[in-house]
């Protein structure tokens, strides 16, 4: 009886240990430097039934005017792959003598699946290694925090 009492506490005690240990990717994430807009804030949201949001704010651009991009998708992770894809996709801020030749391919490239090498460095750090060795690392954001320099309220 004993040993079955030592043996069931020992039990839930791995079974605790181990959903506790379990990573979690559903939250909000800062994501680190965007090399397509340098000096640019973006977040990336996943929800528990994996669709995922975008938000970037880049302030001041090369174009002359603050952009902001809101895109919607989904999101499925596989082991330490995660392939992130979005379908709806808002962008604001481009001047309009430029909107016909830059939002298509803006909007063409967020289209396209992107599929990372997930790194966990620590429950809130990731690292994303993507096709030809571009690294990123991701950060959760606290609750209630803000994009570093979004000040257009586009920002989560």
């Amino acid at each position: 009886m004993k040993r079955s009492i030592l043996g069931g506490l020992g039990l839930a005690c791995l079974i605790f240990a181990a959903g506790c240990s379990q990573r979690s990717l559903v939250g909000n994430w800062e994501l680190g430097s965007l090399e397509v807009l340098p000096g640019a804030s973006a977040m990336m949201t996943f929800n528990q039934d994996g669709t995922a949001k975008m938000t970037i704010f880049a302030a001041k651009t090369g174009l002359g005017a603050n952009i902001s991009i809101e895109a919607d998708g989904k999101y499925t992770l596989e082991g330490d792959k995660l392939t992130v894809t979005m379908d709806k996709v808002g962008i604001n801020g481009i001047p309009a003598v430029l909107k016909p030749s830059v939002e298509p391919r803006i909007n063409d490239e967020m289209k396209k699946p992107q599929v990372y090498t997930m790194v966990w460095k620590s429950d809130n750090e990731i690292e994303l290694k993507a096709d030809g060795d571009r690294l990123t690392t991701i950060t959760r954001m606290k609750p209630g925090q803000t994009l570093t320099g979004a000040e257009s309220g586009t920002n989560q």
